[in-house]
């Protein structure tokens, strides 16, 4: 049977392979995937200088290399880009139902994913310590509704080498948002200081945990919410 015989995918899972099958410069490296380390264990995160080690369990929607050609890669080594041990470049992404999207919202929940939530930036920080001779460059939200856009917010140390390539919708967000510079004043990209910013939002959540400090915002999600039956809340979002 001919390629030109076979029907051509159609429907939401049908505009999700062909936007998959549009990037041809990242290989997947793996897809609902738990960050582990070699021995299987989820890895060790400092948020803070002073703070214990925590451990952060998390499963990533997808994960691609890039599949930058090798001269490129050491030009990016000789130009002091590339991290001494590093030999793979790593873009995450979580893929998100939306509804349409209307052509004017097209973005908006990568949007989201980058600025109310640290779920993106948790991925990178967790990759990077379970693999550690990887490097994560992008991280975005694919939003799959009547079409399918795999965005991806790509590290602005890294655009003069990717250019060109086919690894989805490139954004440039954070470097309208993010100095290059880290709080100290040392010389970064926006998209690691963005990095280091969500770290510190994740360490404050941790911190009130502990102490107690937890605000339950009601929805939907309180119908699967564990501890519902202990929350004077739950009923607000239909969890009781």
């Amino acid at each position: 049977v001919c390629s030109s015989d076979l029907p051509s995918p159609s429907g939401e899972l049908g505009r999700l392979l062909n936007a998959d099958l549009a990037m041809t410069d990242v290989a997947p490296i793996a897809s609902e995937w738990a960050i582990v380390d070699d021995e299987n264990n989820p890895p060790n995160l400092v948020l803070e200088e002073q703070d214990a080690p925590i451990q952060l369990r998390s499963r990533v929607d997808r994960a691609d290399e890039v599949l930058l050609p090798r001269d490129l890669l050491e030009k990016a080594r000789k130009d002091g880009v590339l991290p001494e041990g590093v030999t793979r470049l790593v873009l995450l992404r979580d893929l998100k139902s939306v509804v349409g999207p209307d052509p004017k919202n097209i973005g908006e929940r990568h949007l989201r994913g980058l600025y109310d939530e640290v779920q993106l930036a948790a991925y990178a920080l967790a990759w990077e310590a379970a693999r550690p001779s990887d490097r994560v460059v992008g991280v975005g939200i694919s939003e799959v509704g009547s079409s399918t856009v795999h965005h991806i917010e790509v590290d602005d140390a890294w655009k003069p080498y990717l250019e060109g390539l086919s690894i989805g919708e490139v954004s440039s967000h954070l470097k309208m948002t993010h100095p290059a510079c880290f709080a100290d004043g040392k010389p970064t990209s926006p998209f690691r200081r963005w990095l280091e910013e969500r770290r510190s939002t994740m360490a404050r959540a941790v911190k009130a945990a502990r102490e107690g400090q937890v605000n339950p915002t009601p929805s939907s999600a309180c119908r699967h919410c564990g501890v519902k039956d202990a929350c004077p809340v739950a009923d607000l979002g239909g969890g009781a």
